[in-house]
C-alpha cells in the first residue's frame, strides 16, 4: 500500500504541470498577438494622424489660395488702398489695379513684382498692398497666407492673377509656391476684367429717351455744344420731342457753328417703350436694385441743403466707383468734381441742380427717371442751376426744369466719355479664365 501511496505522489503533480504550463502557453501566445494587433493599430494611427494632417494643411493652402483671388477682386473694387490695404481718401495713393499697370507700364514687365496678399497672425489678418517691388520682399511668417501678383494682358482691362496660398507662412513658400513639408502650398490663377458700368456710349451733349420740356427764364438759354466737328455730330438727341421755346435752346459745334439737334431718334423711341428699369438695364447693363449692390458702386444720401462736401469725400476715396444718389444731386457751393483723368459717372435718381457758376461735373450725369417707390408713377428728372457739364447728360425719361431758373451748361467731350466708359466699372472673374496649376 504504500509503494501505491507512493506512485499515486509521484504521478499528480506531473498531470498537474503539464495543464499549467499549456495554459502559460496559451496566454503568452494571446499576450503576444495582443501586442502585434496593438503594434499594428498605433502604427495604421499614426498614419491616418500624419495623412490627416497634410490633408488638413493641403486644405488651408488651397482655401488660402482661392481666398486670395476673392480678396483681390474686394481689393480691386475699393477704390484707393493704403499700404495696409485700407480705404483712404489721401490723394496720393492709388488703385490696386493703377498700381499694376503703372508699373508694367514703367518698367515693360508683363508680370508685376508687387505682391499684394494677407497673413493670419493672432486670429487678425494683417494685410499689405505694397508701393513698391521692395516693401514685398519683407521677411513673412506666422500662420496661414496668401500672396497675389497681376500678369497684364493685350485685353484692355484684363489681368490674369495669380495666388499662392501656404498653410504656414513663409518668404520662401509664398515667392516659388513650393512648400516643404509637414507645409502644403497651393497655386490658383484666374483672369478677372473690369465690366463697365455704362454700356452705351452718349455721341451727343445730352441723350434724352423721350421729351424735353426747355421753360428758361426770358433772357437766359440752355447751352449744350459738342466738341464733334463732323456735320453728323448733335448737341442733343432726344426720343420724343423739344417742348417749349426753340429760342431758350442754344446748340453750337467747338467752332462755333450751330450744332443740330435730333428730335424722335429711332432707337430712343424704340428704347422709351420699355418700362424703367428696362431702359435703365440697356444703358447700364443692370436692373437699378441689382446696380447698387455692386461692389464699385457708392450710394449717397444728398439732403435738400445740398451734398458738395460728401460727394468730393466719396469720388476721392474710390476715384474708379460710380456714386448712386438717393434724391436730388444738389452742389450747393462751387465745387470741381472730376477732372479729365478721372472723370466722373453718377447716378442721380431724381434730378441734379448746379447753384452757383463755377460748379463743375466732369464726367456722365445719368437721370435714371425711375418710378417713386410711394406713389410707383414715373416722374420726370430735371435739372437746374447755372453750373456746367463737360462729358454727357443722359436722362432716361422726360427731361423737364424750372421756369424761373436756368439750366446748365453741357458740352459733350468724347475722350472724358470714352474714359468713363473705361474706367468705371466693376472687377468680376472672366469665365473659362480658371486654372489651378
Amino acid at each position: 500500500m504504500s509503494r501505491l501511496n507512493r506512485s499515486l505522489r509521484t504521478r499528480r503533480p506531473t498531470a498537474f504541470g503539464q495543464r499549467g504550463g499549456a495554459l502559460l502557453i496559451t496566454v503568452l501566445g494571446l499576450s503576444v498577438a495582443t501586442l502585434v494587433g496593438l503594434l499594428y493599430a498605433s502604427r495604421s494611427l499614426a498614419t491616418e494622424q500624419r495623412s490627416s494632417l497634410m490633408q488638413w494643411r493641403a486644405a488651408q493652402a488651397a482655401q488660402a489660395a482661392e481666398a486670395g483671388l476673392e480678396w483681390t477682386l474686394a481689393a480691386l473694387n475699393a477704390g484707393r488702398l493704403s499700404s495696409s490695404c485700407r480705404p483712404t481718401a489721401d490723394a496720393s495713393a492709388s488703385t490696386l489695379a493703377q498700381r499694376w499697370w503703372q508699373e508694367n507700364t514703367s518698367s515693360g514687365s508683363a508680370t508685376s513684382a508687387q505682391r499684394a496678399g494677407c497673413l493670419l497672425q493672432d486670429s487678425s489678418w494683417i494685410c499689405r498692398c505694397p508701393t513698391s517691388a521692395s516693401v514685398a520682399t519683407e521677411p513673412r511668417s506666422g500662420g496661414p497666407a496668401f500672396e497675389v501678383h497681376a500678369q497684364t494682358s493685350q485685353a484692355v482691362n484684363t489681368l490674369r492673377l495669380q495666388s499662392v496660398g501656404c498653410s504656414t507662412a513663409s518668404d520662401s513658400c509664398l515667392r516659388s509656391g513650393v512648400a516643404l513639408a509637414p507645409d502644403a502650398a497651393a497655386s490658383v490663377s484666374r483672369v478677372v476684367g473690369r465690366v463697365p458700368h455704362l454700356r452705351v456710349q452718349p455721341n451727343a451733349a445730352v441723350t434724352v429717351t423721350q421729351d424735353v420740356r426747355l421753360s428758361a427764364p426770358a433772357g437766359l438759354s440752355w447751352n449744350v455744344s459738342t466738341a464733334q466737328t463732323p456735320a453728323s455730330s448733335a448737341a442733343m438727341r432726344a426720343g420724343g420731342v423739344v417742348q417749349g421755346d426753340n429760342a431758350s435752346l442754344q446748340a453750337l459745334r467747338s467752332d462755333g457753328s450751330p450744332a443740330p439737334v435730333i428730335t424722335q431718334d429711332a432707337w430712343l423711341m424704340a428704347s422709351a417703350l420699355a418700362s424703367p428699369e428696362r431702359r435703365f438695364a440697356t444703358w447700364m447693363g443692370l436692373a437699378p436694385k441689382a446696380f447698387q449692390q455692386l461692389t464699385s458702386v457708392t450710394s449717397l444720401s444728398c439732403p435738400s441743403q445740398g451734398c458738395a462736401d460728401a460727394l468730393l469725400s466719396a469720388v476721392a476715396l474710390r476715384p474708379g466707383a460710380t456714386v448712386w444718389v438717393r434724391g436730388t444731386l444738389r452742389l450747393e457751393r462751387s465745387v470741381s468734381v472730376g477732372s479729365t483723368m478721372e472723370p466722373v459717372l453718377i447716378v442721380a435718381e431724381e434730378g441734379l441742380a448746379l447753384d452757383t457758376p463755377a460748379s463743375q461735373i466732369t464726367g456722365v450725369v445719368v437721370l435714371p427717371a425711375l418710378p417713386s417707390a410711394d406713389s410707383g408713377t414715373v416722374a420726370s428728372a430735371f435739372i437746374r442751376g447755372s453750373g456746367s457739364i463737360q462729358g454727357a447728360l443722359v436722362c432716361l425719361g422726360t427731361l423737364a426744369g424750372p421756369t424761373d431758373q436756368a439750366w446748365p451748361a453741357v458740352r459733350h467731350d468724347p475722350d472724358v466719355v470714352a474714359r468713363v466708359l473705361t474706367d468705371r466699372g466693376e472687377w468680376v472673374r472672366v469665365p473659362g479664365g480658371w486654372r489651378d496649376f
